[in-house]
């Protein structure tokens, strides 16, 4: 939804907003997966 969302932003707040808010999403994401890994190399 937030892609489809930039592709047509109202104004360049609105974009660098958005864009903002996906690259925190995957940062987090990324993180989780990270997270993830060391727990199942303590858990083996």
């Amino acid at each position: 939804m937030l892609g489809a969302w930039l592709e047509s932003p109202r104004d360049d707040y609105e974009a660098t907003l958005i864009s903002a808010i996906i690259t925190l999403i995957e940062g987090v994401e990324e993180s989780i997966k990270e997270a993830d890994t060391k727990l199942n190399s303590l858990i083996k």
